[in-house]
């Protein structure tokens, strides 16, 4: 059987670039490629790193790969830029017959039985559509975001506010400004020249002197391109956006959200109940989980304190800033009794640092990780800790939650995204943004009242990576469509 993968960057990359949906294709591929019979390809498309301006033209090229078990091809110069961020409102993100039919060609040319998207992130929407041409070729999508149902992808009107309702697509026209094809277009080339000095030297595109060859190509071709687009843009994308539900209703086999709660929001958008299939992520710690017995009694320590781990990104949506507010106005008699562990890449602004630090005074200790890599998660976390999940976003399925998970790491969360269904403690979640809520939770676990035995006894056992891939499996193998 011949599976296609599909994310906007490759999985061996080495750059963050790509986020938990990187490490997710990663960890499933390794498994996968143990697996007879499976010949795996992977496609990406959208990234800086493939686009040439030298030749400017569409077409696919093969790609390096590190093991000889799987292939890698890349679209270079997409149309579609990625990730979705780059280029909001990007006017063919839904059709662009060039970018089609160079898919169709390539799909054809391989005869793939399988194409699993990650998402649609560096390709037109309408790619979809190989179903009509190919009507045995399966089609699977994983949904770890909401790019399929928001152009937005969080669901955040502005980057600020949670949306739930669209209008129609009116309410996207003023949500962020849609960007200028010849910014967007002089950043890609920046990259471009950039990357064609750091993989060829060798250097790490995050570390100073990768970081300083891409601030200079910047400098050098931000806002001085005069290239206009190809074609002219079609209709308003954002008015039309729900095409692409359309399109997944009538060519997609399997819908995979990651979380009920990513599938109760699928199905609210209009993807049909029939194609939505339940599959949580497979976690490497997951054995972890079986193998260790969860603590017991009070979760508050037995000297009356409390340790509190943020792990992730300093930013609105994931809740930072609601930590902070909260931390501020939390009485001292509740906040001197909680040491506080963020392991968190500080921004270059000064000030977010500065306040973090500030609240040294008030806390019974405060420590800073510069962030962090997974071979540091057990010395960050410790013993006895409790998790932070902030999300002021309907974040699908946290790996930063099912990592303390595993781990028997209790989480305090809002009622937002899939995190709060690890344990389904009541006690632990809080109505998302409400700090008065968010304190009274801390009150209750220092007075002793959560309980390690509450906490546990209805939580989910995490899948293995093993598990998770023989289910996908037989997603790959299952010969019809459901039908409504």
């Amino acid at each position: 059987m011949k599976i296609l993968m599909y994310h906007w960057t490759q999985d061996d990359f080495p750059s963050s670039r790509g986020g938990g949906i990187k490490v997710y294709q990663k960890t499933i591929l390794q498994e996968l490629v143990k697996i007879k019979d499976l010949h795996l390809t992977v496609l990406s498309s959208g990234s800086s790193d493939l686009y040439d301006f030298i030749d400017p033209s569409i077409r696919i090229k093969r790609l390096p790969s590190r093991t000889n078990e799987l292939e890698r091809f890349g679209i270079v110069n997409s149309s579609v830029w990625a990730p979705a961020c780059n280029h909001f409102g990007n006017p063919y993100s839904i059709n662009h017959l060039k970018m089609k039919e160079i898919f169709f060609e390539f799909v054809v040319k391989h005869q793939f039985d399988v194409i699993h998207f990650q998402h649609l992130e560096g390709l037109p929407a309408e790619v979809l559509t190989i179903k009509e041409r190919l009507p045995h070729i399966k089609i699977l999508f994983s949904m770890h975001d909401y790019y399929a149902l928001c152009p937005q992808v969080t669901f955040l009107y502005k980057g600020r506010d949670l949306c739930n309702d669209s209008q129609n697509g009116k309410k996207c026209l003023s949500c962020l400004p849609v960007e200028d094809f010849r910014s967007s277009l002089s950043s890609k080339r920046a990259n471009w020249f950039a990357f064609q000095i750091i993989d060829r030297v060798g250097f790490n595109p995050e570390g100073t002197i990768g970081t300083l060859i891409q601030k200079f190509f910047h400098q050098v071709f931000i806002g001085k391109t005069t290239i206009t687009p190809p074609n002219p843009p079609p209709d308003n994308v954002l008015l039309n956006w729900h095409y692409i539900v359309e399109l997944m209703n009538k060519h997609v086999d399997s819908v995979l959200p990651v979380s009920k709660r990513v599938q109760q929001i699928a199905l609210r958008h209009g993807i049909h109940s029939n194609l939505l299939k339940l599959l949580r992520l497979g976690i490497p710690e997951a054995p972890r989980f079986r193998q260790e017995p969860p603590p017991q009694g009070p979760l508050i320590r037995e000297d009356g304190s409390l340790t509190f781990v943020y792990l992730g990104y300093m930013t609105i949506h994931k809740g930072f800033f609601f930590l902070l507010d909260a931390f501020e106005e939390m009485p001292e008699e509740l906040s001197g009794k909680i040491n506080l562990v963020v392991a968190a890449k500080a921004p270059n602004d000064p000030f977010v640092l500065n306040r973090l630090m500030s609240l040294q005074p008030k806390l019974k200790s405060l420590i800073h990780y510069n962030g962090y890599t997974p071979d540091q998660l057990d010395t960050i976390l410790g013993k006895g800790s409790i998790g932070l999940l902030c999300q002021l976003w309907e974040d699908s399925g946290p790996i930063t939650a099912w990592e303390m998970h595993c781990r028997h790491i209790p989480l305090l969360t809002s009622d937002l995204g899939g995190a709060s269904e690890l344990s389904g403690c009541k006690s632990m979640v809080y109505g998302h943004g409400n700090r008065s809520e968010f304190i009274e939770c801390v009150r209750k676990i220092l007075e002793g009242k959560v309980t390690h035995e509450e906490y546990w006894k209805n939580s989910i056992t995490p899948m293995t990576v093993a598990e998770h891939c023989q289910q996908l499996v037989q997603y790959y193998l299952s010969e019809e469509k459901d039908t409504l």
